[in-house]
């Protein structure tokens, strides 16, 4: 879920301009089975906690507060900014 242009790929689905306080977002969070956030900048990340009350485990960067929210291996995994080497 973006507003910026995301180039198409494979098994990738890209939601782009959801309304504010539309329902949306809880729909899709349903439909996912995994959140990725590989981030740069993003240091309390509310949308990491919103995945996770939807239930879906995350991938996400370690940085700023978010290890501070996401319990490493059980509701999901830190990874490192800038190692894309684990997507592989």
């Amino acid at each position: 879920m973006t507003r910026d242009e995301v180039p198409a790929a494979p098994h990738v689905f890209v939601h782009r301009n959801l309304p504010n306080n539309s329902q949306e977002p809880a729909r899709i969070y349903q439909q996912s089975d995994l959140f990725v956030l590989p981030t740069r900048a993003d240091c309390y990340s509310m949308v990491t906690m919103e995945a996770m009350a939807a239930g879906l485990p995350v991938i996400v960067s370690r940085l700023g507060g978010i290890p501070e929210i996401v319990a490493e291996g059980e509701t999901g995994f830190l990874i490192d900014v800038g190692d894309y080497a684990v997507f592989q």
